[in-house]
């Protein structure tokens, strides 16, 4: 790069932030391991069913990797403010699954049929978990009207926390 610069300028190198960045992905990932194992735990404790307390744990990853993929489509890269908005959703996230589920679960636990079930019991949740979903993301709103510095630092951690969310709501009332 010195090459193609006047000879007058000079090009060093400062500040790496890739070691930060590497530390924070590995930092989500055990956080949202322990997480997702916690959660299938006490889901496995309550419900004692297997397959259910694996699909609240599925839902996490699947959820972040939406959110990946949707801040790809959207030219964000990964950083310290994107990583620190899926941190943050990693929480939340966890609760789409566990309510469509234990919801699931009550409603055969009264003796309905399997399939009317499971859609009477998604569908009694789809709005309650709608508006959580809503005043979360909402929250992160105002960032997207900001101005210089501090929209291009809020903007990726916003739309990570709102990709993540509507990626666990979509999945909880798919997958799940």
């Amino acid at each position: 790069m010195q090459d193609l610069l006047p000879q007058d300028i000079k090009v060093s190198f400062e500040f790496d932030q890739s070691t930060y960045v590497t530390e924070a992905l590995i930092g989500l990932l055990i956080e949202g391991g322990v997480g997702a194992l916690l959660t299938g735990a006490v889901v496995l404790l309550f419900l004692r069913d297997f397959r259910s307390s694996l699909i609240v744990v599925l839902n996490i990853p699947f959820a972040l990797l939406a959110a990946m993929v949707g801040l790809w489509m959207t030219g964000q890269t990964i950083n310290l403010m994107t990583l620190s908005g899926l941190s943050l959703a990693v929480g939340i996230l966890v609760d789409e699954a566990t309510v469509t589920i234990e919801n699931i679960h009550s409603h055969l636990s009264l003796g309905r049929p399997l399939l009317p079930g499971i859609y009477f019991a998604s569908l009694e949740v789809v709005v309650p978990r709608l508006l959580a979903m809503l005043s979360v993301v909402s929250v992160f709103t105002p960032s997207f009207f900001m101005v210089g510095p501090s929209k291009s630092l809020f903007v990726p951690l916003s739309l990570a926390v709102g990709l993540a969310m509507f990626a666990s709501y979509l999945l909880s009332g798919t997958f799940v």
